[in-house]
């Protein structure tokens, strides 16, 4: 259980890496933050067959827009990540401990590729949610959600080439095509 937690206990940490600081701002006006942090909560829920859901944050409504108040944001993802510690990593430094540790060099340089991996799968999500919006062909939308709806269970790049290829395959999807999504 603890390999299937571990990339949503390290998306978590980016997400709060990611997040503005309080003094930055008070309000999160970008409703995809509260949208990836739901996603991530339910996956979570799905594959551990417990409730996070109190983890969730609220969106608040605001004329055409929306908000997400910032200390919420910032305190559930904190409490998750220190939950999820407490519960599946717990033989392992906490995260925000500020303790110095002994850490074997090769740990050192496993955290650190994993880190850079989930950077670069939130970046993927980050742009498969804009090219949604300005996607007007059905069927590249039906690619894009598809590939959105699996990429939590991506862990590597390796990986992630081979969720687009299959995808584009399945959706009939040229390579072509494909540069074109994501040009």
């Amino acid at each position: 259980m603890k390999d299937k937690v571990r990339p949503f206990y390290e998306e978590l940490m980016g997400y709060l890496s990611q997040a503005p600081t309080l003094k930055e701002s008070s309000y999160l006006k970008d409703e995809s933050l509260a949208s990836q942090l739901h996603n991530c909560i339910d996956q979570l829920n799905q594959i551990t067959g417990q409730d996070y859901s109190r983890f969730k944050v609220m969106v608040h409504p605001d004329g055409d827009d929306s908000y997400v108040q910032n200390t919420e944001y910032r305190s559930k993802i904190n409490g998750l990540i220190m939950n999820l510690h407490a519960q599946f990593f717990s033989d392992e430094p906490s995260p925000f401990s500020g303790s110095p540790s002994t850490v074997v060099h090769q740990n050192q340089s496993q955290s650190q590729t994993a880190q850079a991996q989930v950077v670069m799968l939130l970046e993927f999500q980050n742009l498969i949610h804009e090219k949604l919006g300005k996607a007007q062909d059905e069927k590249e939308k039906g690619f894009l959600e598809n590939v959105k709806s699996k990429l939590a269970s991506v862990k590597n790049v390796t990986e992630l080439v081979q969720l687009l290829i299959a995808t584009a395959k399945t959706f009939g999807l040229t390579i072509d095509q494909l540069m074109h999504i994501f040009s």
